[in-house]
């Protein structure tokens, strides 16, 4: 916004003003003037910041979060995906909670709790150790142990669920740009909107009300790129 105001420019248009002293080159007075320009021109470098601060775009970046928070909006931080998971092993070993477990394609899963091997059976949950839907793998993806323990002979993982990607700015901005041009209020179709956007690995919405006549609202969700969400997403949101 100010590319032609450079050091140079301010700092001749300074001299243009004064009449009582030697401003030639070299002079005391040019000299002292120069700093005075620099620091000048630094500011004016500043303001070209103050655009996007007002005026938010994904190029804002923590200024997103600022302008949002005054309106209640927090962006996503994503979910970590989760798994059930069978044991198959010696009686009486005891897995610990914390145990690291991998795909093929290394991603990691930690146990959330003890389990102990019963009848050659011990059941537990697996959660990512990282948000996002990377970690949706699919039924017995995950199979390998971290670190190999006696006693385990198999480990049998279920479809891991819920992993949801934290939310970007372009999908932040868009989410707080559609938040203040239909305010939601009072259950209106904007409310609904908001209540489903605002749920962990939505991207979008659509809502459509009086589906089943008065009284009945239906939503239908989508993830960011608007790809279908799994079921854990669908639940989360509709609780």
């Amino acid at each position: 916004m100010y590319e032609d105001l450079t050091p140079e420019y301010i700092k001749s248009d300074i001299l243009e003003d004064i009449q009582l002293a030697d401003t030639r080159e070299g002079s005391y007075t040019n000299t002292i003037i120069s700093p005075v320009a620099y620091e000048m021109w630094k500011v004016y470098q500043a303001l070209d910041a103050v655009v996007p601060i007002v005026f938010v775009d994904e190029t804002s970046g923590i200024f997103i979060d600022k302008n949002a928070d005054a309106y209640g909006l927090l962006r996503k931080q994503g979910k970590q995906a989760q798994a059930d998971v069978i044991f198959h092993g010696v009686d009486g070993t005891v897995i610990l909670a914390g145990k690291g477990f991998l795909t093929a394609e290394s991603l990691q899963y930690t146990l959330d709790s003890n389990v102990t091997i019963t009848g050659g059976v011990g059941v537990g949950t697996l959660t990512a150790v990282d948000v996002g839907e990377t970690y949706n793998a699919p039924a017995g993806a995950i199979y390998r142990q971290q670190v190999n323990q006696s006693g385990i002979e198999i480990v049998e993982s279920g479809t891991a669920t819920g992993g949801a990607n934290a939310e970007t700015d372009a999908a932040f901005v868009k989410r707080y740009n559609e938040y203040r041009r239909r305010p939601p209020t009072s259950g209106n179709k904007a409310h609904y909107m908001q209540w489903a956007t605002d749920s962990e690995g939505v991207g979008a919405a659509k809502v459509i009300p009086l589906w089943a006549g008065p009284g009945t609202v239906k939503v239908l969700v989508a993830g960011e790129r608007n790809q279908p969400v799994d079921s854990t997403i669908v639940q989360d949101c509709a609780d």
